[in-house]
């Protein structure tokens, strides 16, 4: 099995990937840096891929949209890597008027992308998994199980800033 990569981890985000998925994991919100980030490991991820990748965005209940313009350079970057996406899955852990606001906000960047890849919004990662896993040929389990490493990597960091000497 190949290894899995981590991009780029914090206390409220995690860039991880396996295979043919790319996953990111938001806790907060997402600050123009989180989304440079994103924007060019996604880019350097799909390009070393040689079959089509998918991407899992999961956002939990505190996070809020990113800005017009970090939606915008998230939009290029998806439309720059359309022909090599076998499909999205978002998965938002917010409840009402927030997970208005996030739908609405990721609804937004896909529907201004000029993609070639289906997308789908899931409350549960099982169930994004069922979706996603056949359209980059891995097992819904496998995906299952590399989000709840991503959070437990997170989980980690979160713990090892908290236990720093603050200067």
């Amino acid at each position: 099995m190949p290894a899995r990569h981590i991009w780029e981890i914090d206390s409220g985000h995690i860039q991880f990937s396996h295979e043919r998925v790319y996953y990111t994991c938001s806790r907060g919100e997402a600050t123009p840096q989180n989304i440079d980030s994103m924007v060019a490991n996604l880019q350097a991820f799909v390009k070393q891929q040689r079959a089509p990748v998918g991407y899992i965005l999961e956002v939990a209940s505190g996070a809020r949209p990113p800005s017009a313009s970090d939606r915008a350079r998230v939009t290029a970057a998806f439309n720059r890597c359309a022909p090599q996406i076998a499909g999205v899955a978002l998965i938002l852990g917010a409840q009402g008027f927030t997970a208005a606001l996030l739908r609405s906000a990721l609804t937004m960047v896909f529907m201004m992308s000029r993609r070639g890849f289906p997308v789908s919004i899931f409350e549960k990662i099982e169930d994004a998994a069922q979706w996603l896993g056949p359209k980059v040929n891995l097992a819904p389990a496998e995906i299952v199980e590399l989000s709840q490493s991503a959070r437990a990597q997170m989980k980690g960091a979160r713990a090892s800033i908290g236990a720093q000497p603050s200067t």
